[in-house]
C-alpha cells in the first residue's frame, strides 16, 4: 500500500537524516524562526509555514521538540509585548491585547494542531492580560465608564473573563458605584 510506503520512507528519513545528523533543533528554530517574524507583523510565506509545520508533525516532532520551545518562545513574545505595553495608555492596551488574542487564535487555526489553540491563548492571556490586570484596571476603567466607551469595556471584559479575572472587575464596578 502507497500509504505504508510513505511511512516508511518518512520514518527512515527521520532516522537517517534528521536524527542521526541532530537536524531536529535546526527545523523547530527554522519554524519558530516563521512563526516570531508572523507575530511581528512581517510579511511571510503561509505556504512556508504551514508545510514547515506539517513537515515537522510528520516526523513526528511536533509534541516532542516543537511544541514546548513555542511555548517558551510565545511566553517570552507576549512577556516582552507587555513590558512595551506599560507606556500606553490602558484602553490601547485593551485594543492590543484583544487584537494579539485573535491574530494568535488565527494562526493556530491556519498553522498549527487543533490542540495547541488553547495552550497559546492562554499564554496570551496571562502574559498581555492576567499579570497585569490590577494595573490595566487601575489605568483605565473608571475612564471607560464615565466617557461611555461600550465597545472598550466589553473587550475589557472579555478579556478579564478569559483570564478567570471578572472578579477584578465586578470590585471595580461596585468601587465606582460606591465614589
Amino acid at each position: 500500500d502507497d500509504r505504508s510506503i510513505w511511512y516508511i520512507g518518512l520514518h527512515q528519513f527521520r532516522t537517517l537524516v534528521v536524527d542521526a545528523r541532530g537536524l531536529a533543533p535546526k527545523v523547530v528554530e527554522a519554524v519558530l524562526a516563521l512563526v516570531q517574524e508572523d507575530r511581528r507583523g512581517t510579511v511571510i510565506a503561509s505556504e512556508l509555514l504551514a508545510a514547515q509545520v506539517r513537515m515537522v508533525r510528520e516526523l513526528g516532532l511536533y509534541d516532542s521538540a516543537f511544541v514546548p520551545q513555542l511555548q517558551a518562545a510565545s511566553s517570552e513574545f507576549y512577556r516582552s509585548e507587555a513590558a512595551a505595553y506599560h507606556e500606553a495608555d490602558g484602553a490601547l492596551w485593551v485594543e492590543r491585547a484583544h487584537s494579539r488574542l485573535d491574530d494568535e487564535a488565527n494562526r493556530c487555526r491556519r498553522f498549527f494542531a487543533p490542540g495547541t489553540e488553547r495552550m497559546l491563548l492562554d499564554i496570551v492571556g496571562q502574559e498581555l492580560v492576567a499579570k497585569h490586570a490590577d494595573a490595566l484596571l487601575a489605568s483605565c476603567f473608571d475612564r471607560l465608564l464615565e466617557e461611555s466607551q461600550h465597545e472598550l469595556l466589553s473587550k475589557l471584559f472579555r478579556l478579564y473573563k478569559r483570564v478567570s479575572k471578572v472578579d477584578l472587575v465586578a470590585g471595580a464596578i461596585t468601587l465606582h458605584i460606591r465614589t
